[in-house]
Order: C-alpha cells, then sequence, then structure tokens
C-alpha cells in the first residue's frame, strides 16, 4: 500500500509499534549504575568515553543511569570496569575540581597581552 493512502491512525500505530521493538532491542544489554544527582547524561558520556566505554546509549533515570551496550560480552566487561561508586558524589566533586582547574591553566592569551 502507497504510504500517503494509510490513514493517519495506522500509521501512528504502525509507527508506534515499530518504535517500541527498536527501543527494546536498545535496552537489551544494559548496565545500570546509581548516578549522583547533578550528573546528567552528556557529562556521564563523557566519563564512559574517557574509559574507553563502547555503548550504544545513555540516559538517565531517576538517580539511574543505564548504560546500554551492544551484547552481554561487553556487558560482563563493563560490569567489572565500571566501579559501583563512579557516578557518587564523591566523584562528581573530584570531576568538578578537576575540569574547573584544568581550564584555567589552558588559556596562552590571558597573561601575555598586557605590556604593549
Amino acid at each position: 500500500k502507497p504510504h500517503r493512502l494509510r490513514s493517519q491512525a495506522s500509521r501512528q500505530r504502525r509507527n508506534k509499534k515499530r518504535n517500541n521493538t527498536h527501543r527494546i532491542r536498545r535496552y537489551h544489554h544494559h548496565i545500570i549504575r546509581s548516578i549522583y544527582y547533578k550528573f546528567n547524561a552528556p557529562l556521564a558520556r563523557k566519563i564512559l568515553k574517557q574509559h574507553d566505554v563502547k555503548y550504544v546509549h545513555v540516559k538517565v533515570v531517576d538517580g539511574t543511569l543505564v548504560i546500554g551496550v551492544k551484547n552481554n560480552m561487553m556487558k560482563q566487561k563493563y560490569q567489572d570496569q565500571i566501579p559501583e561508586n563512579m557516578f557518587d558524589r564523591k566523584h562528581y566533586e573530584i570531576y568538578q575540581h578537576y575540569n574547573q582547574h584544568r581550564h584555567q591553566h589552558h588559556h596562552p592569551y590571558h597573561h601575555q597581552h598586557h605590556h604593549e
């Protein structure tokens, strides 16, 4: 049946069904960690990348970090590689502290151009 002949309702039904299949597949292999409320998904992604975690997706739900991975082998590997406390308050504060200080020292133009 050509696309335009489908009623809007039937198209929505089909899309919903298809999206649910994708959604379920996406969450098939996942690792759960509790996460401090000030963390957000982009920051969590950045940290996971730094630890060489190849995730399919990352989301934060009610203080829980859901890390979706490709298969069971990766799930086993990362279960051990990602410490339970990687996203706790202490780590958040260390991370913030480290980032603030790192940025202060990387502006070569701050101090040099005062004497002309």
